[in-house]
């Protein structure tokens, strides 16, 4: 049975059963089966073929979650073939591992800002990595867990240039509750993450652009501290995390919350009491010329110069560059 239209040709197998012929009329009718009961190729959609066990609890878990998660983020089952003892299952294409993509995209790990170092994540990983979150959300709303995640594990596709996550390779934990696998999931992604900065401080080391992962390694240190207790709002409370901005969230926070806290003089002390924030005296970088233009237009308005002797300072000429990006055009190519 095939459809010509628009010159694309569709094979459907059927198989009629239960014939019945009407010399009167000269007519019969039949039940229609579609798709037909024997094999037939499905090599010709392109479809990954995987053959599962049917003996293996592992392989009946994954065959499970990949049959009823229906996510984009969950490598989905398209038809399957009972084959003896095994499993013929064929899946939604996919294009490679995650962490093949991730370790080509070398640099691009990080957010081309300037100056260096480009801070590590890039829209393309944020992204990414924001879609492992939604597919574990989706796995633990439908009361499942994944028990064998990593980059090495994981699937990506792409579609129009874009890298959609596809979960895969799940596995039984066995005697183990149900919650205590769904926490450990979270700690496989602090894993993950961890990794992510291994492959970004391998790009530094090769003479690359320089990468920095703080905003990685604190996401990791935050999914790692989750308890049993964080599960029901784990997913969506840790997308609040400045891993996750965007350029409006980012603007909003140094043009609006930065500068109200630093009104206390509790944070303030705290700043200064900062071992990570800047080195004093921070104002020896000229930051691409940054500094200059903002202490030049803070003079025209007669205001002091920036104090680098404080790391409150810093924070102010931070806040600056996101609250005159219009007034100083150099500083629109810097800032997101």
């Amino acid at each position: 049975m095939e459809d010509t239209t628009n010159e694309v040709v569709h094979t459907l197998e059927y198989q009629l059963l239960h014939a019945c012929h009407y010399e009167e009329t000269m007519m019969a009718e039949s039940f229609l089966k579609m798709p037909s009961g024997p094999n037939f190729d499905h090599v010709q959609w392109n479809f990954p073929r995987l053959v599962m066990d049917l003996k293996d609890p592992d392989d009946l878990h994954c065959l499970t979650l990949m049959k009823t998660c229906a996510h984009k983020n969950i490598l989905q089952l398209k038809t399957v073939n009972v084959e003896g003892a095994h499993l013929v299952v064929w899946t939604e294409p996919y294009t490679g591992r995650l962490i093949d993509l991730l370790r080509k995209m070398k640099s691009n790990l990080g957010n081309p800002i300037c100056p260096p170092p480009w801070v590590v994540p890039s829209d393309v990983l944020q992204i990414i990595v924001d879609q492992v979150l939604d597919g574990m959300g989706q796995l633990r709303l439908d009361g499942k867990y994944h028990g064998n995640f990593s980059l090495e594990n994981t699937y990506y596709h792409m579609e129009s240039g874009k890298p959609i996550v596809k979960l895969a390779n799940f596995r039984v934990k066995k005697e183990a509750k149900l919650r205590q696998c769904q926490l450990e999931d979270v700690w496989d992604i602090a894993r993950a993450l961890d990794e992510i900065c291994v492959i970004a401080e391998e790009c530094t080391r090769t003479g690359r652009v320089p990468l920095d992962c703080y905003l990685v390694a604190d996401l990791s240190k935050k999914l790692k501290e989750v308890s049993l207790g964080d599960l029901v709002t784990v997913m969506k409370d840790i997308k609040k995390h400045s891993f996750f901005w965007g350029s409006y969230q980012r603007k909003r926070f140094f043009v609006c919350d930065l500068p109200f806290a630093l009104r206390s003089s509790d944070f303030k002390k705290d700043v200064e009491a900062s071992s990570t924030l800047c080195t004093i005296p921070w104002d020896t970088d000229p930051y691409s010329g940054l500094l200059q233009d903002m202490n030049q237009y803070r003079a025209l308005h007669k205001k002091h110069a920036y104090d680098g002797s404080k790391k409150t300072g810093f924070c102010s000429f931070c806040s600056g560059l996101y609250s005159h990006e219009f007034e100083l055009p150099v500083v629109q190519t810097c800032l997101r």
